[in-house]
């Protein structure tokens, strides 16, 4: 049995042990919601009942390679979500982290982000763990923006692991290791996306080279960016942008690599006081980013994920 505290407090929430009783009723109706089953669950979304919910809870709760916080929201003293860890190996001081931020009207408020912070600072501040790993579905777009955002990097993918609404879905292996907690704001965390240009008429031809020919996998693009024309793909991850210009000269375009980092206000101030300047981007959902040039003259986007 691993020891943990019965209380982690937070700003606007607190960890807190689980309780049977409470947590059981709050899981019965969490799994009446649809959106959030079909991001944790691989079998078709369905009720659970309290009692079901509360024999799992109590099997759950003391299980000796695992440990759980119910995510208390201090304003309100509701139970919104639950966070812990899994698959705990404590000789070698790692364990799978998992997080849910159960009611719907509570997401995108960057609470998840708190409690998720209160358990990295004490598995790795006070127990001195290793690493900390995860996995996720790679369509829960706000999920993979906070591992990001928290520092966690890219080591694996598990393809067309999950079929939903007729269409196959990856799943994603993230990775944290203790020298990497906090994450360092003063460098830049991975590579976004690259750009590539092509001509208006070189659209089709590009898809058939790149995805018929190289094998890349084509991905929506934000609504915001459509009349743009061109097109998005994927490779294991890492995006491909494929934008048009009018009469293209491929030494003077809008090719480029897009850096992403986890403070972008500090990186925007920084380049200012290099000397760059900074070019407001069209938005896209779920992210803020701008655009400069390097001292050479190459095209550089600074992209950082927000809630």
């Amino acid at each position: 049995m691993i020891d943990i505290p019965n209380r982690l407090q937070g700003v606007r929430v607190a960890l807190v042990a689980l309780d049977a009783d409470r947590d059981s009723k709050n899981y019965a109706r969490w799994t009446q919601d649809p959106e959030l089953m079909r991001m944790f669950d691989t079998s078709a979304a369905r009720p659970v009942s309290v009692r079901r919910s509360k024999e799992f809870y109590e099997r759950f709760a003391y299980k000796d390679d695992a440990v759980d916080w119910a995510i208390k929201h201090l304003e309100t003293g509701e139970v919104i979500g639950l966070v812990g860890f899994h698959s705990i190996r404590a000789s070698h001081r790692t364990g799978d982290l998992h997080i849910a931020i159960a009611d719907g009207g509570q997401r995108g408020r960057g609470l998840g982000q708190e409690a998720l912070t209160l358990a990295l600072d004490y598995v790795f501040l006070e127990l001195d763990w290793h690493r900390v790993g995860l996995n996720v579905y790679a369509h829960n777009d706000r999920a993979v923006r906070l591992y990001h955002r928290m520092g966690f990097r890219d080591e694996g993918v598990l393809r067309d692991v999950l079929l939903r609404d007729g269409k196959w879905h990856d799943m994603l292996f993230m990775g944290l290791l203790r020298h990497e907690w906090p994450p360092d704001a003063s460098v830049v965390r991975r590579i976004h996306h690259v750009q590539i240009c092509i001509g208006a008429e070189e659209v089709e031809h590009a898809r058939a080279f790149y995805l018929g020919g190289l094998g890349l996998r084509e991905i929506d693009k934000p609504q915001a960016l459509l009349s743009r024309g061109g097109f998005w793909a994927e490779l294991e991850g890492q995006q491909i942008h494929f934008g048009v210009e009018q009469g293209v000269d491929h030494t003077l375009t809008r090719a480029h690599v897009a850096w992403q980092v986890c403070d972008l206000p500090a990186w925007r101030a920084r380049l200012e006081a290099a000397g760059c300047l900074i070019l407001e981007s069209i938005p896209i959902p779920g992210y803020d980013r701008f655009e400069t040039r390097d001292p050479f003259g190459n095209r550089m986007e600074f992209i950082q994920a927000t809630q």
